[in-house]
């Protein structure tokens, strides 16, 4: 692993003044890494070497035993899965052992990698408390993030139906479709939802449980029209002037 590279898919991070949280939602844990830890993981990207690590480590932070503390931030990150790639066998025979690093930067007084570990499953309280941080909510004893998560959009057990998706925490339709409508979307853009029961595609009317056509009007949940050439469209008998069309308004139309 000469060139470690940082996880970046299925992990929320937050900073926390001196800190770094992150919550891994396919393990469903949180680590906290402290700022020595964090520093290394936000280098790996790569294309950095252990080498450049080391010294970037050294330079930006001044820290003495810098190649022993990169090393022991880099295996508390691979333990995690917080890297793309974990130390194989002979880089872990290679380092140093544990008990000597650890012994001679205590000597040095250096600022240890930290990474802490909580499963949010088995400690429910702090569970709560790194939810909070992240901007999720506990469901089932795990994080979830209820402005994106599918299965908890908004609330907990809010279940957004394929093609929809959870975004702000309302399901949404996709941009290449119309309307949310009775649990799902409206095919076509421009498509509207009538009554929540079904869709109506663009240039109709939504009428009770129907659609009227271009040039039909909806009239006491029928649909009605067009009128003849000079026959005027109504909607009750008042719509019509009585000495002219003294049968009313029939089927949407004056009639005489």
């Amino acid at each position: 692993m000469d060139l470690p590279q940082a996880r970046t898919e299925g992990l929320t991070v937050r900073a926390l003044g001196e800190e770094t949280l992150v919550y891994d939602q396919q393990r469903h844990k949180a680590h906290c890494l402290n700022a020595t830890a964090a520093f290394v993981w936000q280098h790996c990207d790569g294309k950095t070497p252990i080498a450049e690590l080391t010294r970037l480590l050294s330079t930006e932070l001044g820290m003495p035993q810098a190649e022993e503390v990169v090393h022991i931030a880099l295996e508390q990150l691979a333990r995690r899965q917080l890297l793309q790639t974990a130390l194989t066998p002979l880089e872990l025979t290679a380092r140093l052992s544990r008990r000597d690093v650890l012994k001679k930067l205590a000597v040095a007084a250096v600022a240890l990698p930290v990474v802490m570990t909580i499963t949010a499953h088995h400690a429910r309280a702090q569970g709560a408390s790194i939810a909070k941080q992240l901007g999720g909510i506990i469901c089932n004893g795990n994080i979830v993030f209820p402005q994106s998560d599918n299965n908890n959009c908004g609330s907990c057990g809010n279940k957004c139906v394929s093609p929809m998706s959870c975004e702000g925490g309302a399901c949404t339709c996709p941009s290449t479709g119309g309307a949310p409508c009775a649990g799902g979307c409206c095919p076509k853009v421009g498509d509207t939802c009538c009554n929540s029961t079904h869709c109506c595609s663009l240039g109709t009317t939504c009428c009770g449980s129907t659609c009227c056509p271009t040039g039909q009007r909806c009239v006491n949940g029928s649909c009605v029209g067009p009128c003849q050439p000079g026959i005027p469209a109504c909607t009750t008998n008042a719509d019509c002037n009585l000495n002219q069309f003294p049968a009313g308004c029939v089927q949407g139309c004056c009639s005489v």
